[in-house]
């Protein structure tokens, strides 16, 4: 019941299910000042079955989250600092803990069997990522141009949460296409 408190007063997005349905990341957006309710936030997890609520990150700057194949790990995004670039994050449930996983133009998504995506010098590049050491691992490979719609600070440049070896993004041409790659 302690969700449900704030799902009635609050507004929510980015939701994400773990791999094994028993959890819910989401980000909580509030406005205590009157600014934009979006620049404010903060990440939290729930038990499907509305035993447990709490707060995955202490920051309010922090966007997407995102469950590894394990169920236990998450990334996250930090909003753009000053330099214009965001900081994907690992944490893990439970734990204060988090490692610097990739710095980009956008937030990093993690696609199985081993890579981050993400968007460095107008592409959308994939690079091998090794999730037992929560680290990059050899130089990353361009996949195409970088996707048009990129104004949600933080946000991934694509979904990789499909069917294993599917990635979808958003490609320009004289018409918004939709590139499906495999």
């Amino acid at each position: 019941q302690a969700w449900h408190g704030l799902v009635s007063m609050a507004r929510f997005s980015a939701p994400a299910l773990s791999p094994d349905g028993a959890w819910l990341a989401f980000l909580h957006c509030f406005n205590p000042t009157g600014r934009n309710p979006a620049a404010v936030g903060q990440l939290f997890v729930c038990r499907v079955d509305n035993s447990t609520l709490r707060q995955l990150s202490p920051g309010t700057a922090h966007r997407f989250p995102r469950f590894l194949p394990d169920g236990r790990h998450y990334t996250f995004a930090s909003v753009p600092g000053s330099d214009g670039k965001t900081d994907t994050w690992i944490g893990e449930l439970g734990s204060p803990k988090r490692t610097l996983a990739i710095r980009a133009n956008t937030g990093a998504i993690f696609a199985a069997p081993g890579y981050m995506l993400f968007v460095r010098d107008q592409s959308l590049v994939a690079q091998p990522f090794s999730l037992a050491r929560s680290r990059a691992e050899g130089e990353p490979v361009r996949i195409g141009d970088a996707p048009s719609n990129q104004n949600m600070l933080g946000s991934p440049a694509a979904s990789a949460s499909l069917p294993p070896g599917t990635l979808v993004y958003e490609v320009v041409a004289q018409l918004t296409e939709l590139g499906i790659g495999q």
